[in-house]
């Protein structure tokens, strides 16, 4: 494998601290970017929301808990999908055994989506996560805070990510709330697309690494990404005896890589007809998916646009 030049230690060491210099002004700079966000203003969460959770019917103030700050994690789960997005999956195993950490700071974390609560905890048990997961039961939370847009429309929030662009039904992002002396709840900071890179500690991690994320030959950003269940040994995918994961996902953001033999076996009923008439059959959409010569030379599907969690900002 081909990587960066080949030196002298010395040369390796002058190299090094040089870059040092340029990670502690940017350590210095994300300091104080981080003083600055803390000192956005805030606005009063006006609307009552009422969410779906394990113990009842909780309003948003509820979610705090004993805590006066809370982190929502917007999670792509639509109200129809059978699972939850893979990417937001991806997200979502950084999340657990955080609680007690960030509870040590007066902070809690909660995920909330628009599917229903029995189909998020199930879910949420196959992942092995204990997170507390909400529903907004159809309390238009995701609509007002920017990640759900009905019919890929523009809402009274506007687009995705402070922009007039819509690019699916559901959007990932993060958002942070404070409960003020009075007991109001006040918005204080949301961030979406790339904005919650920062969130991903296997990305962070990789951005070390000589190779990096290596996504560049893929078609899209994060197309070898698979729920935590689905990766297996030497390309097999647990569970399966094809090198691709075949997701019953009716959101378009999991009908990633689909093996013909796979597809046969668990939508038999589409016959001879094409894998995008597979996809289709699956819940798939036919202008939500076009096909791409990977790295493998081997056709595949993957939606478009290319990938929703890497927006540009």
């Amino acid at each position: 494998m081909n990587g960066p030049k080949l030196v002298s230690r010395e040369d390796w060491l002058a190299a090094r601290k040089a870059f040092l210099v340029r990670e502690k002004a940017f350590t210095r700079e994300r300091d104080a970017l981080a003083a600055a966000r803390r000192d956005l203003p805030m606005m009063i969460v006006g609307k009552d929301y009422v969410f779906e959770s394990p113990k009842g019917r909780k309003t948003l103030g509820d979610l705090f808990g004993p805590h006066p700050q809370l982190v929502v994690y917007h999670f792509m789960f639509g109200e129809t999908w059978p699972e939850g997005c893979p990417s937001c999956s991806f997200w979502a195993d950084n999340y657990e055994r955080l609680d007690i950490h960030l509870a040590a700071r007066d902070t809690a974390l909660v995920c909330i989506s628009n599917a229903p609560l029995k189909r998020l905890l199930a879910y949420r048990e196959r992942m092995g996560w204990t997170f507390d997961w909400v529903s907004t039961a159809g309390n238009g939370f995701g609509i007002d805070f920017g990640v759900t847009f009905p019919d890929k429309q523009q809402t009274a929030a506007g687009g995705y990510n402070y922009s007039d662009r819509i690019f699916g039904e559901e959007m990932p992002g993060i958002s942070t709330f404070l409960k003020l002396d009075n007991g109001r709840v006040a918005h204080c900071y949301s961030s979406y697309g790339r904005g919650i890179d920062i969130l991903n500690t296997a990305y962070n991690i990789l951005d070390l690494t000589p190779m990096g994320r290596h996504e560049e030959a893929l078609g899209y950003p994060m197309a070898w990404v698979k729920r935590r269940d689905m990766y297996g040994v030497e390309g097999q995918v647990i569970g399966t005896d094809t090198a691709s994961a075949v997701s019953l996902d009716r959101s378009p953001y999991a009908l990633q890589h689909i093996a013909a033999p796979a597809l046969s076996r668990a939508c038999p009923q589409t016959g001879g007809r094409s894998r995008l008439k597979a996809g289709m059959a699956m819940g798939g959409n036919s202008t939500g998916f076009r096909q791409f010569e990977g790295p493998t030379r081997k056709s595949r599907l993957h939606p478009s646009p290319s990938c929703l969690m890497n927006m540009s900002r």
